[in-house]
């Protein structure tokens, strides 16, 4: 029944395949390292879920983060990450910032 509901959706919109994950605690673990790899570079917030953070460790990729919901500070990470990949990459890098509406308690 998984299987065929995979195909149902990847018709309805239109693709070859589509994944659908049964826990929700999957997902970003098996999504952000089939995105992201060592040598990447990951921007979050610093009180990013739990499966969210695994997914980036997961990845191996360069993790930075900012303060939580701070955008001021998301901008400083922005500039800072420009400027290290600039000074210090020799070879392309993809960069990400991941947002999650649902945070690990935070204070």
């Amino acid at each position: 029944m998984h299987l065929e509901l995979e195909e149902r959706i990847a018709k309805f919109v239109g693709t070859e395949e589509a994944i659908l994950y049964s826990y929700d605690v999957a997902t970003p673990s098996s999504i952000v390292p089939a995105f992201a790899k060592r040598g990447d570079i990951v921007i979050c917030d610093e009180a990013v879920c739990y499966p969210l953070m695994n997914g980036i460790v997961l990845s191996r990729s360069t993790m930075y983060s900012y303060k939580h919901n701070d955008m001021k500070d998301l901008e400083r990470v922005l500039k800072e990450v420009r400027t290290a990949t600039t000074i210090i990459s020799t070879t392309t890098t993809a960069t990400a910032v991941i947002y999650c509406s649902h945070f690990a308690e935070h204070q």
